[in-house]
């Protein structure tokens, strides 16, 4: 069985750790994966999880349009 898992995080102006999580999350061995990552209107706008969603599209960001703590 090769069964969808959806991974969400939550992100507020926390770029150090996105690469890290991401290596991590793509290093496991269940590959039907989707990350959604939720970011609460941080300074960047997700910019680096725009890049990475580039080159892997189950990779999915969602802006939320301002800051909801």
């Amino acid at each position: 069985m090769n069964d969808l898992i959806s991974i969400i995080t939550p992100n507020f102006n926390n770029n150090a750790f996105i690469d890290r999580a991401y290596q991590s999350i793509k290093a496991q061995t269940h590959t039907n994966w989707e990350w959604i990552v939720i970011d609460d209107f941080s300074e960047d706008r997700g910019q680096q999880i725009q890049e990475l969603s580039k080159t892997d599209p189950r990779i999915k960001l969602i802006c939320l349009s301002y800051n909801q703590g």
